[in-house]
């Protein structure tokens, strides 16, 4: 969650929204690079590309299916190769 710093009031405005700007683009840097380790971005970059282009996500539907099938296709995987290594508490017995 983003750090909200009060800035005092001598500031001008161009300082505070360069400000904002800054933490705005480390966040979607977070998320960017998230969306690039599943190997899904380049549907995501397409879903974005599509609502830029169109400004309604519902005539992005195509485009939202094809990113949410990766993600999931990422997450049964994921969770497949968790289940399949043994846990520390069955070594035990």
């Amino acid at each position: 969650m983003p750090t909200i710093v009060l800035d005092p009031p001598s500031k001008d405005k161009s300082e505070q929204q360069s400000t904002s700007d800054n933490t705005k683009d480390d966040d979607e840097d977070h998320v960017t690079s998230a969306i690039r380790k599943t190997g899904c971005y380049q549907f995501h970059e397409k879903l974005q590309e599509c609502y830029i282009e169109k400004k309604d996500w519902r005539e992005c539907s195509k485009e939202m299916q094809d990113f949410r099938s990766c993600m999931k296709k990422i997450q049964r995987l994921t969770a497949a190769s968790s289940s399949s290594s043994p846990s520390p508490s069955s070594s035990k017995q």
